[in-house]
């Protein structure tokens, strides 16, 4: 098939896939920019960030018929005309349509019931993941190497003359330097982003219902993905706030909720949470740091801080301050995860 030239509005995409349709901006999401398609929405359009591509699509494709198969709400990709799993779009990036959810996502929990039914939901996506040929032919992409992750830091603020962001990363350097131990836990199927942003619930309820944004399916240690959950589920200030703390009740719930569902977490799985949580919210920290300097990645609010720079510097000092705070509570967290 010949690659059609790159098309540059939401308007002109939704064409491509044949429909026309009231298109209005869904402002959520760091990374992917979404359109709901429709009054109500029937259709999401996505202009996915171009590090994504069609690869990426065919796994989404294969592994949400296969949660779909086994009662799980979920997106589904819908296919150009001429039976491609997208079409291009602006800067290398790709224009793709999703089957509508309807439902409502939190940056922050409403409350513990609302945190323990994403937990519930994971923890079924992952059993389901784990025993499936799909979740079996995932890639091991090696994204959450927060070794490497660091070294990257480390080199780019050798020349990097902003002192903020110098003392923000040498701090986090300093902080991973202090967590960090050389266990690993064997990869599993995973969604990769399992932050609660990336979690519809029900309107109105403490019901969740589907996890969206599987761009980044592949395998990944199981501390990789509950510690990045926890440290957005459970954090009550939200990546914005520059204090961030695990809630006590919120954790609790977080655990309990996975723990009852989980059919496949291991004893080694388990014990890893709380290392994982620090180790993840250390490594989202050097991220924000790094994109602090480059600005290529993450989006930015102006409502926020006044510049990309200065929002991805704020979320990487909220970051940091969680993983300190994990280091620092990691005796109380761990009597939460052995009782639950």
């Amino acid at each position: 098939m010949v690659e059609s030239t790159p098309i540059d509005t939401p308007e002109a995409a939704l064409r491509a896939f044949a429909r026309t349709d009231r298109l209005r901006p869904v402002d959520s999401g760091l990374v992917n920019r979404t359109w709901a398609v429709g009054a109500p929405p029937r259709f999401a359009l996505q202009l996915v960030h171009a590090r994504f591509d069609d690869a990426d699509n065919a796994r989404i494709e294969a592994v949400t018929g296969r949660l779909a198969a086994a009662g799980l709400a979920t997106p589904e990709l819908v296919r150009t005309p001429d039976g491609g799993l997208s079409c291009p779009g602006p800067g290398g990036r790709r224009w793709r349509l999703l089957t509508w959810l309807d439902g409502e996502v939190h940056d922050r929990a409403p409350g513990a019931a609302h945190v323990g039914a994403a937990a519930g939901l994971l923890a079924r996506f992952h059993d389901v993941l784990a025993a499936s040929p799909e979740g079996a032919t995932l890639p091991a992409t090696g994204f959450h190497d927060t070794d490497a992750h660091m070294r990257r830091l480390s080199a780019l603020i050798d020349r990097q003359a902003d002192a903020d962001i110098v003392a923000v990363a040498e701090a986090i350097l300093a902080a991973w330097r202090a967590w960090r131990d050389a266990a690993t836990l064997p990869p599993r199927p995973g969604h990769g982003d399992p932050k609660l942003s990336n979690v519809i619930f029900r309107t109105g309820r403490a019901e969740a219902l589907a996890l969206i944004d599987l761009d980044t399916l592949a395998l990944y240690g199981l501390d990789d993905e509950l510690g990045d959950a926890i440290r957005s589920c459970c954090n009550p200030g939200g990546e914005d706030a520059v204090d961030g703390d695990i809630d006590t009740g919120l954790f609790s719930a977080f655990v309990r909720g996975y723990a009852r569902r989980a059919e496949t977490m291991t004893r080694d799985e388990r014990d890893r949470i709380v290392h994982g949580v620090g180790r993840i919210a250390l490594e989202l920290a050097s991220r924000f740091c790094a994109d602090a300097v480059e600005c290529r990645y993450f989006a930015w609010d102006p409502a926020v801080a006044p510049s990309a720079r200065d929002h991805n510097l704020r979320r990487a000092r909220g970051q940091l301050h969680l993983g300190q705070r994990v280091a620092t509570r990691r005796g109380e967290l761990e009597r939460i995860v052995a009782t639950a």
